[in-house]
This record gives C-alpha cells, structure tokens and sequence, in this order.
C-alpha cells in the first residue's frame, strides 16, 4: 500500500498545482463572464402583449450564453492534456523514484487511473460550485431588478435551475441517479484512457481512441440532446467501448512482451 501511495503522491506533485490553476481559471472565467452578462442589460425578455420587459430565467441565461460552455469545455480539455501528457516522459528523478518503489508499470498505471477519476470529479464539483454561486447572484440580482415578475424567485428557484439548464444538470443532477452511473462510468474511462496515453507513448504507439470520448462527454455536460435518458444510454455505450479497446490493447502488449 506504501508503494501505490508514493505513486499517487507522484502524479500529485506533476501535476495538481497545474490542474488546481486550470479550476481557478475556468471559474474565475465564468464567474465573471456571469456578471458581465447582468449588467449588460440584454437579459431581459419583451411580454409581446403588453410591451412590457421582464428579467430572463437564470436558465435561460445559461442557455443563450455560449461562452459558459465553451470555458467549461475548455478546462475539461486542459486538465485531460495535462493528465494525457503526464509520464509520458518521466524524469530521470521520477523513472527512479519508480523503480526504487519496486512497483510494476501495470499497478503504477492504475493509480494513475484511479488519480484521475478523482481529478476529473474535482473538476465537475468545482464546476457545480461555481453554478450554484451564479445561481445566487442571479438570485441577489433579480431581487432588486424593476422588471421581475411577481413570484419569480423563490426558495425553489435554484432547485429548478439545477432541472431546467442543462449545463446545471449535467453537473450535478440531483435526482437523475441515471446520469450519476453514465457520468461516473464516462469519468472511468476517460480517465483510464488518459491515463494509458503514456503507456503506449513509451512503446512509440498511439492510443488515439482515447480522444473519441472527449467530444461525447463535452457534449453530454454542454448540450441540450443530453437531457434524455437515450444521452446517457449513449455515454455508457462509448464509454464501454472505449474500455473494451483499451483492455484489448493492453493485453495484447502484456502478451508479446511475454514473448
């Protein structure tokens, strides 16, 4: 156990500090982006009966807003390169402190495995965070807004933000358990995947197949086609299928290295 720990304290010290920055970033970004957004003045909505204006649902903020997507789908691209490229060239220091730990590049790779889905859940309760703050200030905002409609904030408001944005909902789904098992099965393989990217680099191989997921997760968390339940059939399908690759590839280089 000692020795998988030190592994796992290795790929802390490569790269934490750099995911750490992306997540400050990307929600220093949106958070920002969010306000910018309420004082612009352009998130209010014509009554075209009586010509009036009223505020837009924080939903549809979220909705028309491409940019919030698009910092998301940035940082989850960002953390998965710098997870990809980690190990792909160890160190001297590091190739040594691995070989001291007396531990197989099999098990080495699989912390680096398990390393990442917990970096990558980091990132999606980073992100939920952030959502709930800007669900909040919205809320603060409305408030003292002239042109909100009678009742339209209430202790329910947030909880039907977290149903109705997509984005919301794909970060934290609240009673969706389905989308807990897609995301977290889709989190396993990403991270795998990524995690094995070096394996194959150090053989002068490619594991390409590893990027065919990224566009399906973004799409799953940025999307409005992931609010059916056939969004998260898909997800686990890919996800699955990936897996299967990966496991057959792996197996294969075990097999003639045997050899």
């Amino acid at each position: 156990m000692k020795n998988y720990l030190s592994v796992f304290a290795l790929q802390i010290k490569s790269t934490f500090s750099k995911i750490l920055a992306v997540i400050f970033m990307m929600s220093a970004a949106q958070l920002v982006l969010f306000i910018h957004i309420l004082n612009s003045g352009e998130i209010v909505i014509p009554n075209r009966f009586t010509n009036e204006e009223f505020l837009s649902g924080i939903e549809g903020i979220l909705q028309d807003s491409r940019a919030m997507s698009f910092i998301f789908a940035f940082g989850f691209l960002l953390v998965t390169v710098i997870l990809a490229v980690n190990g792909c060239r160890y160190t001297s220091r590091e190739d040594y402190t691995l070989r001291r730990l007396n531990i197989t590049e099999k098990k080495a790779m699989l912390t680096k495995g398990i390393y990442g889905v917990l970096v990558y859940a980091l990132f999606i309760m980073a992100e939920a965070l952030v959502m709930l703050i800007i669900c909040n200030i919205y809320i603060h905002f409305a408030e003292s807004h002239p042109q909100i409609f009678d009742g339209f904030i209430s202790n329910q408001t947030v909880f039907l933000a977290f149903y109705r944005s997509n984005i919301i909902h794909s970060v934290l789904p609240l009673e969706d358990y389905f989308k807990y098992i897609s995301t977290f099965i889709a989190l396993i393989s990403i991270s795998f995947s990524t995690a094995y990217i070096s394996y194959f680099v150090r053989r002068k191989k490619l594991f390409l197949e590893a990027f065919i997921l990224v566009p399906v997760i973004l799409i799953n968390f940025t999307s409005t086609w992931t609010a059916g339940f056939a969004a998260d059939v898909t997800l686990i399908g890919v996800s699955c299928f990936i897996l299967g690759i990966l496991i057959t590839r792996i197996s294969k280089e075990e097999q003639a290295y045997d050899r």
